[in-house]
């Protein structure tokens, strides 16, 4: 365990800032998301609002996996 602290040290050694931009920056672009999605869904159609809600979260789910990979993968290439 201690050595991989030490390599997961290394690994983001320069790129510190720049990660946690990325991960901080995360959850700011899923809430726009989906207010942009769901406060026209709320006030049209209010009878689907909850299936569209489920479908959103799953869908932002898969996506905020998929990015905090590629972040992983792209600290793991260097």
């Amino acid at each position: 365990p201690l050595e991989s602290l030490r390599r997961a040290k290394r690994l983001v050694r320069y790129h510190r800032w720049t990660i946690i931009r990325k991960v901080v920056y995360l959850p700011f672009i899923m809430i726009l998301f989906l207010m942009l999605v769901m406060l026209p869904v709320i006030l049209l159609i209010p009878i689907i609002a909850e299936v569209v809600f489920l479908l959103v979260i799953l869908l932002m789910s898969i996506i905020g996996n998929a990015y905090m990979y590629t972040l992983y993968r792209e600290l793991v290439k260097q």
